[in-house]
């Protein structure tokens, strides 16, 4: 991938092309997009391969030099015409900030949650904070009850994870009545 020059959030440029970077899994299982919308970035992640449906899949950016990181999480869930899709939102201003300025890399890869530690906790956590829709949140609950019924070798902060999903599940509901 070459280094593709993300937007900046304060400007706004006439004529210019909006921000497009795609990439695939190293065994094609899986295609991302980081595109650009109104004043945010979105990367969808999709695959047709049914083995990944409500599977967790990890997501890294990096920036200039690739000393600059943001790691992430999606689960993939039934969309249109046979592809599974998981979403991660980012505002212009944080992957601006974060990659100084620019992408160098986008990977996505399906990751067994037997092999996550405590540094990707953190990054775990924080891609259940926002869902772009129902079918995004009922998908992280499926994910979440299979990484529970597997007796993991170590300690997922599956509780912490339960509770944020059950909370917001609760919110959605009363809002919805």
């Amino acid at each position: 991938m070459s280094l593709a020059p993300l937007p900046h959030p304060q400007a706004l440029v006439a004529g210019s092309s909006p921000l497009r970077i795609v990439a695939s899994s190293a065994d094609d299982s899986l295609e991302a997009e980081l595109s650009e919308e109104e004043t945010s970035l979105v990367l969808e992640v999709r695959s047709r391969d049914a083995r990944l449906n409500h599977h967790l899949v990890g997501i890294l950016l990096y920036g200039r030099g690739r000393n600059h990181v943001i790691e992430g999480f999606t689960v993939l869930h039934p969309d249109v015409e046979g592809w599974y899709t998981g979403h991660a939102k980012y505002t212009k201003e944080e992957l601006y900030t974060r990659l100084h300025g620019c992408c160098e890399g986008l990977v996505v890869s399906p990751v067994d949650p037997s092999l996550l530690g405590p540094p990707e906790w953190e990054a775990l956590e924080a891609s259940t904070r926002e869902f772009p829709d129902a079918a995004s949140r009922h998908a992280w609950m499926r994910w979440l009850e299979t990484a529970e019924s597997r007796n993991l070798p170590h300690a997922l902060p599956l509780s912490t994870l339960r509770a944020r999903l059950g909370a917001e599940g609760a919110s959605g509901q009363a809002a919805q009545s």
